[in-house]
């Protein structure tokens, strides 16, 4: 498996677990004219795939690659709400039904530096690149450059989460003293545009 594992790099990819040995869900090819059991045909072809939140982008994503890729008996894909990136790839490793997962580059590389799960390099697949992920840094009209976040609280989304990692790598980086707070967005726009945080 091969990915970028720079700190500062965040795409979102695509990943698949190895499939089991040859045999372990081996069945017995029906006889010549005989009815196939109606329980294979409705799982012959299927794959889970964990994605994001039910509010977020990943979902919709997989949502659309399910619709595209749908070939009937032969291939059909099911989108599962997942995490966030880091328990997806857990998932992805551990969770029955679930045979892929849309996960952050950046956090896939930082599972395989920190090796948090056993043989992941080899237990999971990369298939393909999806898009690269802009990261944008929304603030109150007094801070203008990032340095003036020091010492004061930036809410980084859920513990866990692909963006609360990313966040975190990169104030760490620009070595930036801010308080993280682990909490869901719940952002609101204004008519101006501007991004407000409820109380």
């Amino acid at each position: 498996m091969t990915a970028d594992t720079g700190p500062t790099r965040r795409g979102l990819a695509l990943l698949a677990a190895l499939a089991p040995a040859a045999g372990a869900h081996a069945q017995e090819a029906p006889a010549p004219g005989a009815r196939r059991n109606p329980a294979d045909v409705a799982n012959g072809g299927v794959l889970g795939l964990i994605a994001g939140g039910i509010d977020g982008t990943y979902i919709r994503i997989a949502s659309d690659l399910a619709a595209e890729l749908d070939d009937g008996d032969r291939l059909r894909l099911l989108p599962i709400l997942g995490k966030g990136s880091l328990q997806n790839i857990a998932d992805l490793m551990y969770l029955r039904g679930v045979d892929m997962a849309i996960v952050q580059s950046d956090v896939l590389a930082f599972a395989l530096r920190q090796r948090l799960y056993p043989n992941i390099a080899q237990r999971i697949h990369y298939i393909a690149k999806l898009y690269d992920e802009e990261i944008h840094l929304l603030a109150t009209g007094d801070v203008t450059e990032i340095g003036q976040l020091e010492g004061r609280t930036v809410n980084v989304d859920v513990r866990g989460s692909g963006t609360a990692m990313t966040a975190s790598v990169l104030l760490d980086l620009l070595g930036v003293g801010a308080r993280r707070r682990m909490r869901r967005r719940t952002w609101r726009w204004s008519s101006c545009g501007a991004a407000r945080s409820p109380p």
